[in-house]
């Protein structure tokens, strides 16, 4: 749960795709690792190459983000202007004030909401393409494949 926090937040970022793919690399082998030295009390029957199998599938699994800056200081704005009325004209001006900043807002932003909207099918065809692929019994295909190479 954390290491989804984590990845969630670096590509809010807009870092690099290359970035994004190492650090969710290194994301889920620390939660693999974490979770097998907690379920087995130790580094005792430590499997490496489950640790590098939830590796590559983080490495594949990571998307960019667009970054929110702008968004946020969009949203700022929008919250301040009818408090700036509301405390020098009154009650009734910074309500009103509070619609026109609504609109502002949704007119300024229409765009960048058509996109998520747009990506949340796809978005959604990904993620249950990734749990799948990071299945325990898909890790056991893997780890059978990678055994019979070797």
């Amino acid at each position: 749960m954390i290491g989804g926090a984590v990845s969630g937040g670096l590509s809010a970022t807009g870092a690099s795709a290359i970035a994004l793919s190492a650090a969710n690399a290194a994301i889920s082998m620390a939660q693999n690792a974490a979770n097998q030295i907690m379920q087995n009390n130790g580094l005792y029957d430590f499997d490496i190459a489950d640790m590098l199998v939830d590796g590559a599938i983080g490495a594949i699994s990571g998307k960019q983000g667009t970054g929110s800056k702008s968004l946020t200081n969009l949203g700022v704005r929008t919250v301040v202007r009818p408090i700036r009325a509301g405390t020098s004209k009154g009650v009734r001006a910074g309500i009103s004030e509070a619609g026109k900043a609504a609109r502002w807002y949704l007119k300024s932003t229409k765009n960048y909401y058509k996109d998520v909207l747009k990506g949340v099918k796809s978005d959604f065809v990904q993620a249950a393409i990734i749990a799948y692929a990071s299945s325990n019994r898909m890790k056991n295909c893997y780890l059978h494949i990678v055994a019979t190479l070797y």
